[in-house]
């Protein structure tokens, strides 16, 4: 029986690299966003918080990170894999650091969970987009 495993995350580096990535696109469309990645323990990493972006949205963006990372599915295909069951919906989304709308990620490297990317700040949409145009720069 082996006492331990070993799990990657995700490194300073590639963390700081995605949340500039985020906030340069949302500088782009126009949005004042915030970004938090997180490792796959749901331990903030990097946090970027744009200029006269909504204080609220560094805790939305860090659970939505969290949400990725320890679930390792999108904030959204959550919700919708939990969506024919009400009562789990219902008692998934009151856990803490849990958010159950789009804008949160899991991280991806060689198959293997390594963190999350979570980002607040603009409309769903807004936030989906710079978090995907985030991803991207790991392919």
């Amino acid at each position: 029986m082996a006492l331990s495993f070993v799990r990657n995350n995700i490194t300073l580096d590639t963390a700081s690299l995605l949340a500039e990535e985020a906030i340069n696109h949302a500088r782009k469309i126009g949005a004042k966003m915030v970004v938090a990645v997180v490792d796959t323990g749901g331990h903030l990493v990097a946090l970027k918080r744009d200029d006269n972006a909504f204080a609220a949205s560094v805790s939305i963006a860090t659970d939505k990170a969290i949400t990725g990372a320890t679930f390792g599915l999108s904030t959204d295909d959550l919700c919708n894999a939990l969506k024919s069951s009400p009562m789990a919906l219902d008692g998934i989304s009151r856990r803490p650091n849990t958010i159950m709308f789009g804008g949160g990620y899991p991280i991806i490297s060689n198959g293997e969970i390594i963190g999350g990317i979570g980002v607040s700040g603009g409309s769903e949409e807004q936030d989906r987009e710079c978090a995907s145009k985030a991803l991207e720069e790991l392919n």
